[in-house]
């Protein structure tokens, strides 16, 4: 006849099946996420709602993503997870030190080279408008540049 579990038996049970379930919904989670989702999150929550295209916003993420900085991997997964879950609220207030100053600046990058390489404050006919991905470097992208002589 087997014996009953043990109070501690019955807890090391339990904690190794929560990690067990926190590894495996993690793993879940992590295979659903894409680097677009969290390039989507932050910009939404810095910009506010806009409609683009699946490819030109990929195109732009793309773009992004081979530019040095882009979270990838665990790491950007974490973000991700983090910036849909806090519903628009920043995420950067919630992390330590070094890495809130990085995801700050990472946040601030995104949002200076999404302005600066569609059409969201320029060329559109109204705000209902889709946003256009231009390039990461079109021919000048200053909007104080003159071409008179």
């Amino acid at each position: 006849m087997p014996r009953p579990l043990s109070r501690r038996q019955a807890l090391a049970l339990g904690a190794g099946g929560a990690v067990i379930a926190a590894v495996g919904g993690g793993a879940i989670v992590s295979a659903s996420l894409d680097k677009t989702d969290l390039a989507r999150a932050v910009l939404v929550r810095l910009v506010g709602p806009f409609r683009m295209t699946p490819a030109d916003f990929t195109a732009f993420v793309d773009a992004f993503d081979a530019t040095p900085g882009f979270p990838a991997g665990l790491k950007g997964d974490v973000l991700t997870l983090a910036q849909t879950l806090m519903h628009g609220r920043d995420v950067a207030s919630l992390l330590p030190g070094q890495a809130s100053a990085w995801f700050e600046t990472f946040e601030r990058d995104l949002l200076t080279r999404f302005v600066m390489s569609t059409d969201l404050v320029r060329g559109r006919a109204t705000p209902d408008d889709d946003v256009h991905y231009l390039g990461l470097s079109p021919a000048c992208s200053s909007p104080f540049a003159r071409f008179e002589s």
